[in-house]
């Protein structure tokens, strides 16, 4: 029974640190967004904004003390496992360059159509070793009503 309760409570608190880096992604493309106009260029204000990430990350690690990752743990990934931070350049400089124009609100659930049809597939086909959730009509319906929810916020 106690192993039941801490999976419950892992879950819960993994549930909720996921929703708080949701909530982030629209403060975050509001942020770049007015950066990039400041700056006049959504390029350099991609940069600055990856300058500022690495430096963050860099105070984080250093007082969590986290160890460097010795060559074997460098060694170990497969090298597209690397390409997630261009994934995330790719992400800050489009959703810069969306939220501009489209607004906030429209971007953040354009952003999340885009996953929800990724994680889709991502989970039907296991890729990038990732367990298989098979695509069943449940996940289908609630993929349509969220592409619904983008129509609505998109129109009104």
């Amino acid at each position: 029974m106690h192993l039941e309760m801490k999976k419950m409570n892992d879950t819960l608190v993994y549930s909720i640190m996921a929703v708080i880096a949701g909530l982030l992604i629209p403060f975050q493309a509001a942020m770049n967004a007015g950066l990039g106009k400041n700056l006049q260029s959504p390029y350099w204000s991609s940069q600055i904004v990856f300058v500022v990430a690495f430096l963050f990350m860099l105070l984080y690690i250093g007082i969590i003390r986290s160890p460097l990752p010795d060559s074997e743990q460098l060694s170990k990934p497969a090298w597209w496992m690397y390409l997630g931070g261009m994934m995330g350049a790719g992400y800050i400089l489009l959703s810069m360059l969306a939220a501009g124009n489209l607004g906030i609100g429209n971007v953040t659930v354009l952003i999340l159509m885009g996953q929800m049809f990724a994680a889709l597939f991502i989970d039907q086909f296991g890729l990038l070793n990732s367990p298989i959730h098979a695509i069943n009509w449940q996940r289908i319906a609630g993929t349509l009503m969220l592409v619904g929810g983008v129509y609505l916020v998109n129109k009104y």
